[in-house]
């Protein structure tokens, strides 16, 4: 391997000049200066030209798999497609990071949170960390039975979102204080905990003894993490109550300075561009049916690994407010009592990652090939020929089946290991918030009408651009780039905020169904955070109207003609 001259600034430069004195992989592997940072320095000077592998220089043949996990992350990176290329370049932008929102924060943020998460999922899999990789033993502060787990902020526990019609609330205190129907929320949460603490036995009660015999047991590594149960009432115009939802999730900070667990929040998801590909394929094997499944509570599927395996020892406070539920905050003693979360829970770092180990085990103790190309790809062969897709986007299917029996089959024992969710069967044509529809012409066309719904109540606090006739005028690409001036000033942080979360799901659509706005939007990505101007802002806005605008274009699938040579 080979490295171009020093292209880097601040800390990332001093990295670059040590760990670019390495010839191979494991001088790189010895010579990097941060465990934490090895694989994600390789992507990113591999996508940027910053790295040369000689005898890596064009696609090559991913079914040759070496021992080195970095090697064949190299391989695959340089076997990858163009979206991939572009998406790595995206998420490596310098100061481009947002973190997720709090579990349960508001349409807005998660549709946000999906649109940049969408950026980080193009690779199809997850690479797990190889030991040798593994962070170094935090030395951790002395605390006491409670240090860090008290309850969260008062204020913080109800969140009105008027926008959308919507009052949160982030704790049962909060819910038994604040509610006139207590006893009709009761009932929503007691059925929610039977089926989490009764039923999956993803949390079990525990006492201060047991919580200290633990503690004394593993140490360190045991973590602890808040219990967050966000509860949304949907109510229309007139104020009447349409739904409650109540959800247990876990508050699991990302770089927590007590916790040993240095996984990334992960959900595996298949790229969005090979699902496209499949469509227009399968157009030609009209014997075939196209399914969407989704699975009910996919989080709460699998358990926590011992540490020994890569996975945690995880335990949280009791909250306030649970007694009505027989679990009551602090015992007799007087001392606080815990769960111990034994299985898996929304909110865990380690949530996506667990839930997809029980659906590759699943899937593949069924027959299905898990593809080498997009490992959220599976596929099988049936008799005479046919073909059997089944694409994973974090818990939704897409599937492609061409024998109904085959299907029945794979149906019944599918809905006895898992819950499907009623919403996206009868919901048959979207995907991941793309509408699929078969035209009369016999071509399947592909539209992003919700999300490009929800990207308008985005803009609608802000004001509207004079010209939004296309994506982008040319005169402006240019000046995207220009410092901050008394013309055009620096926006707050107000401002990137709402940035983000307009560039990012707006992003996701482009990706998706509408590649006439993505130059607009790769144009615009590297100033959001480190240099949104006025220029930057209006722009931005234009784009997003732009494309909302049009919202009733589509994409459109033709059949590929018999025998044509892909």
């Amino acid at each position: 391997m080979t490295f171009e001259p020093n292209p880097k600034r601040g800390e990332s430069a001093l990295r670059y000049a040590v760990y670019s004195q390495a010839k191979v992989l494991s001088e790189y592997h010895t010579l990097h200066p941060s465990p934490r940072l090895k694989l994600e320095d390789l992507r990113f000077d591999f996508m940027r030209g910053y790295i040369k592998f000689p005898d890596i220089t064009r696609p090559v043949d991913v079914s040759v798999v070496s021992t080195d996990p970095l090697h064949d992350t190299v391989v695959r990176l340089a076997a990858a497609n163009s979206s991939l290329a572009a998406a790595l370049r995206y998420e490596a932008l310098e100061g481009f990071s947002p973190s997720p929102p709090l579990a349960g924060g508001g349409i807005n943020a998660d549709l946000a949170a999906e649109g940049y998460a969408s950026y980080r999922r193009f690779c199809g899999e997850h690479i797990d960390v190889p030991p040798n990789l593994a962070p170094a033993p935090l030395v951790l502060p002395a605390r006491n039975e409670v240090g860090f787990v008290d309850a969260p902020p008062d204020e913080l526990e109800t969140i009105p979102i008027h926008s959308v019609g919507l009052t949160e609330f982030r704790s049962v205190r909060a819910l038994r204080t604040n509610c006139d129907n207590w006893e009709d929320w009761k009932t929503v949460i007691r059925a929610e905990l039977d089926s989490v603490i009764g039923k999956k036995k993803a949390m079990v009660f525990k006492s201060a003894t047991e919580f200290q015999a633990a503690r004394t047991l593993y140490g360190d590594r045991l973590e602890i993490v808040h219990l967050v149960t966000p509860a949304v009432v949907k109510h229309n115009a007139q104020g009447e109550i349409l739904r409650l939802k109540w959800r247990l999730t876990a508050g699991d900070r990302r770089k927590n300075a007590n916790s040993l667990f240095d996984g990334a929040t992960y959900s595996g998801a298949v790229d969005d561009a090979l699902v496209r590909f499949l469509a227009n394929l399968t157009l030609g094997r009209p014997n075939g049916r196209r399914r969407m499944v989704d699975v009910k509570g996919a989080y709460f599927e699998g358990s926590q690994r011992p540490p020994d395996e890569g996975g945690r020892i995880i335990w949280a406070p009791v909250p306030p407010a649970w007694d009505d539920f027989g679990f009551p905050e602090f015992g007799p003693d007087g001392r606080r009592n815990w769960f111990h979360l034994c299985g898996n829970l929304p909110g865990l770092r380690n949530a996506g990652l667990e839930w997809q180990r029980v659906n590759d085990d699943f899937l593949l103790g069924l027959g299905f090939t898990q593809s080498i190309v997009d490992r959220r790809i599976f596929f099988r062969f049936g008799p005479n020929d046919t073909i059997f897709i089944i694409c994973v986007y974090v818990d939704d299917y897409w599937t492609f089946c061409e024998c109904d029996t085959e299907w029945d089959e794979f149906y019944t024992l599918w809905s006895e290991r898992f819950e499907p969710s009623e919403s996206v069967v009868q919901a048959a044509d979207d995907f991941c918030g793309v509408t699929y529809t078969l035209e009369p012409d016999g071509c399947l066309s592909a539209r992003s009408m919700k999300l490009l719904l929800a990207l308008k109540a985005m803009l609608n606090p802000f004001a509207r651009p004079r010209s939004c006739e296309t994506p982008m005028d040319p005169l402006v690409v240019p000046a995207l780039a220009l410092p901050p001036s008394q013309d055009n000033p620096l926006l707050d942080a107000a401002h990137i905020s709402a940035a983000r979360s307009i560039l990012g799901l707006g992003m996701y659509v482009v990706r998706g169904t509408r590649p006439d706005g993505l130059f607009a939007a790769t144009a615009l990505a590297p100033h959001i955070v480190v240099n949104l101007t006025q220029t930057v802002w209006s722009a931005l806005l234009r784009w997003a109207h732009y494309l909302v605008d049009t919202r009733d274009t589509r994409l459109l699938l033709r059949p590929v003609p018999p025998g044509t040579e892909l």
